[in-house]
């Protein structure tokens, strides 16, 4: 387990205007999505998430998400608490909004975020998937769906007794083709009647 996660959850309630774990809240243990806050577009996950930054207001992502575009024009904080940084700034590919940093030099207290990619989380939106289940409660409609595979298995059945089917009709065809050449008695006899 990463050592930064417990850090992260907390960070990710505080954002979410969630209650704390001494509020009895419970765990976040479903994966996070972050949207641009402009277009909505999903600009990252969890599944790339490093850690996240109390101090910046930012989460780090060690790939860069398709839905992120890196700037290439390096710039140098002047001021805060990344005094002293260059970096490059990270836009929103759908909206252009500028989402957060790729840190190329940092204050050594900042050395782990050094080339990640940053995200502000003031300007992205998070959720956790899977949040509208209540308790391992499942919605009605779902339990009465069938699967996939017991699609497939009634048409496989259903394909079955056409194909007998359509062979009995061949067959008599067949026999009626044949009979009607030999008269009335002998198809009605073919036929078992």
């Amino acid at each position: 387990m990463d050592p930064y996660m417990p850090q992260m959850q907390q960070h990710q309630r505080q954002e979410q205007h969630l209650p704390t774990e001494d509020c009895g809240a419970e765990e976040i243990t479903a994966p996070l999505v972050f949207q641009c806050i402009k277009c909505r577009l999903i600009v990252g996950d969890s599944f790339a998430w490093v850690n996240a930054d109390k101090d910046l207001r930012s989460v780090a992502l060690h790939a860069k998400p398709a839905n992120i575009r890196v700037g290439t024009e390096v710039e140098w904080s002047r001021g805060g608490i990344d005094l002293g940084s260059t970096y490059v700034l990270t836009y929103c590919h759908g909206c252009g909004n500028v989402l957060g940093k790729v840190y190329h030099t940092t204050p050594r207290k900042f050395d782990y975020i050094r080339d990640l990619i940053m995200i502000d989380l003031d300007q992205v939106t998070t959720y956790q998937l899977g949040q509208y289940l209540n308790d391992g409660a499942i919605p009605a409609d779902l339990i009465s769906m069938p699967n996939a595979r017991m699609l497939q298995l009634s048409v496989d059945m259903v394909k079955d007794v056409l194909l007998v089917m359509h062979d009995r009709l061949s067959n008599m065809e067949h026999k009626l083709g044949q009979s009607s050449s030999m008269g009335p008695e002998s198809e009605l006899r073919d036929l078992g009647l």
